[in-house]
């Protein structure tokens, strides 16, 4: 009888995660091999997202402002995650399924001085921007629902237009700055904000890490 030999490489026990997938009925396995991404492709946040950063911050967003997204799983989502916080902005992603009267507070409550949306969420937009005197700036995503055009601000691609990408992210000032400020869905009350340091980031990414026995090869 044929005895298998263990992988070195892989943990002797499955990550939990990968566990509870397999129990689901899901498929789980190794990724096939491919090319070894260069170091400069492999690390820090796409070259995209720095030219990104480098608009935001020209479009008079600064240190400390607080910039909202209140988008789907779009490219400019994941944008959100790298530009405003690489020029030490703060992030405020909201869940597109809040009321109009939650996401309103969130807005206020943050202090949010940009709103950028998806068009296709533009109905909710207009129930709450009356009461959101803080917000300077409404942007908005075209995906697949045309622009409203009552709504006065500029579109997403136009709003980030015309300027020189920066040659660095200078991220924020120090480990115990705010990142992002994460809300609950409001279950009990109106949400509950929560605000997010670089070191809590990064130890939580060291933990992931650890949990899914990831290494050099993953």
């Amino acid at each position: 009888m044929a005895v298998r030999r263990r992988d070195p490489e892989m943990p002797r026990r499955s990550p939990a995660p990968v566990r509870r997938a397999a129990r689901a009925g899901y498929r789980v396995g190794r990724l096939p091999s491919r090319p070894r991404q260069s170091p400069a492709g492999a690390h820090g946040p796409p070259a995209a997202s720095i030219a990104r950063g480098a608009r935001v911050r020209q479009a008079g967003v600064r240190a400390g402002d607080r910039v909202a997204y209140l988008l789907p799983n779009l490219p400019a989502m994941l944008e959100a995650n790298y530009a405003p916080m690489g020029i030490g902005a703060v992030l405020v992603a909201l869940n597109i399924r809040l009321s109009a009267r939650e996401i309103a507070y969130i807005l206020n409550h943050s202090g949010a001085k940009v709103l950028v949306f998806d068009s296709e969420l533009a109905d909710t937009v207009r129930q709450l921007r009356d009461d959101c005197g803080g917000v300077e700036t409404w942007v908005q995503v075209r995906d697949t629902a045309p622009l409203a055009s009552d709504i006065a601000g500029p579109e997403y691609e136009t709003w980030l237009a015309g300027v020189e990408p920066l040659a660095e992210l200078p991220g924020p000032a120090s480990e115990t700055e705010t990142l992002t400020i994460n809300y609950t869905s409001g279950t009990t009350g109106m949400p509950k904000g929560v605000e997010y340091t670089p070191r809590g980031a990064y130890l939580n990414a060291l933990g992931e890490a650890l949990e899914m026995g990831l290494n050099w090869r993953s």
